[in-house]
């Protein structure tokens, strides 16, 4: 009840947005232009909750749908559904291929062929091994005696033979946790361990291994927790990379600590959307699944923690039954002794610790947020501190990256040029020694020796 009167709330609000925005009328006539969806324009049911929230805002995304890019992989794909939006992104942005059935005429790509008011009996029988099904219907009660179904489905169903979940924006929950969520997933397979209380779990997603300090970061945060999980691309998973990481596991004191788990980023499909970065969130979320621990510690290849009570401060908060902290940042811009003006970054703080079944990564990971049906949250919002190596280590080549027209996460957000003129660098604190700490991984000796190499930049840019 308390949920249908939240989502009430919000759909009046949103319906009125689109009307004094003139969006409802555009969607009408021109359709909705759904770029960070990565899809063009899009006629949607200004009926649904979830459509009329993006037609008075086309900025936003459906998270339930960008989730399914990690779950959906090689298997055969039935879709039983009236959702032009979900049918469109798995066609058209996934590229997959699909057996649909509809109950109604639908506004997606002639070439997609659909069978209308079908009989259940039909549908099951198209089930084959190997087989995801999506179901907005409730067709199934139950699932076909074949190996390796998995059911993403509004409705519940009764069963010990399968593990069932919630799923949320392309998150995990188990069934008894307090998360509302639109959709269960009902597999033979099991995909979440058990949440062990106090247990921190850190986590982290990497690609580009030669572009960020990640053996000297992921260091500086393993004293204080109990497992990383560490998600690795292996589409671009290549031999540099790979003796990289081999060179880090060699040497890190916590290499048992350390739990890979590889999947294909897919960050190819993420070419038109507006923001490419959204891939980050997505394996984000898929990465919780594999936290045990009640709590999780967020890290990225290029942060570094340099407080050693750090382990002891997050044990006590726990203890007083924190929800989320806030960590502020310190943007070190291309060398060690110098940040970006902290009144004109994109962002001073953001959640690095939080209570594992109750969040999902947001935006282009940078933060996160509570399932927004919990209302009751303790927050921390002092007194931790994160220092992001921005652009020291490799700085022109990972410019040609984040910029580059193929899959840079700011290509479609601004340019080079002009993110360059927004630096507004100022002088810090000189943490050359805390790196120094770290002498036995790589990436301390190259970031001192970067730093130096990097000051000539910065002198152009304080003449500015």
């Amino acid at each position: 009840m308390k949920k249908n009167i939240y989502n009430l709330s919000r759909y009046i609000l949103y319906l009125v947005r689109s009307i004094l925005n003139n969006s409802l009328k555009k969607n009408y006539f021109f359709g909705t232009l759904c770029a960070e969806m990565g899809l063009d324009r899009i006629k949607l049911n200004p009926l649904r909750l979830d459509h009329i929230r993006i037609i008075q805002n086309p900025d936003l995304v459906d998270e339930d749908i960008l989730g399914l890019a990690n779950y959906i992989n090689n298997e055969k794909l039935i879709i039983c559904s009236n959702n032009e939006l979900l049918i469109n992104f798995i066609s058209n942005v996934l590229k997959k291929k699909f057996k649909l059935f509809s109950s109604k005429n639908l506004n997606i790509n002639k070439k997609i062929k659909y069978g209308i008011n079908i009989d259940k009996k039909y549908i099951f029988d198209q089930i084959k091994n190997d087989t995801f099904i999506i179901d907005d219907f409730g067709f199934f009660a139950d699932l076909p005696k074949r190996k390796k179904i998995t059911l993403l489905s509004k409705l519940i169903i009764k069963s010990d033979k399968y593990y069932i979940y919630k799923y949320y924006k392309g998150r995990l929950f188990k069934i008894n946790s307090e998360n509302e969520n639109n959709y269960y997933l009902i597999s033979e397979n099991k995909k979440l361990d058990s949440i062990k209380k106090s247990k921190i779990s850190a986590f982290s997603s990497i690609k580009s291994f030669e572009l960020f300090p990640f053996d000297l970061c992921y260091e500086s945060i393993l004293p204080h927790v109990d497992e990383f999980i560490l998600g690795i691309d292996t589409s671009s998973f290549n031999k540099k990379r790979r003796i990289l990481l081999k060179n880090f596991l060699s040497k890190t004191k916590y290499k048992n600590k350390i739990k890979p788990v590889y999947i294909n980023f897919k960050t190819n499909i993420y070419k038109n959307f507006k923001s490419q970065g959204r891939w980050i969130a997505n394996i984000n979320n898929y990465l919780l699944n594999f936290c045990s621990g009640e709590y999780c510690f967020y890290i990225q290849a290029d942060e570094f923690n340099n407080d050693k009570k750090l382990r002891k401060k997050l044990k006590k908060l726990i203890k007083q039954g924190v929800d989320e902290i806030n960590f502020k940042f310190s943007h070190y811009i291309f060398n060690l002794f110098t940040v970006r003006d902290p009144k004109k970054v994109s962002y001073e703080k953001a959640i690095r610790f939080f209570k594992n079944q109750s969040y999902q990564s947001i935006y282009d990971g940078y933060n996160f947020r509570k399932n927004e049906y919990i209302t009751s949250v303790k927050k921390i919002d002092t007194g931790f501190t994160i220092l992001h190596l921005s652009y020291i280590l490799a700085g022109k080549n990972k410019l040609k990256s984040n910029f580059s027209k193929k899959d840079g996460l700011f290509h479609n957000l601004t340019t080079q040029k002009e993110w360059l003129r927004n630096i507004f660098p100022i002088q810090s604190k000189d943490i050359t020694n805390d790196i120094k700490k770290f002498k036995y991984l790589n990436s301390s000796s190259e970031l001192i020796k970067a730093s130096k190499e990097n000051s000539r930049l910065l002198e152009k840019l304080f003449k500015k």
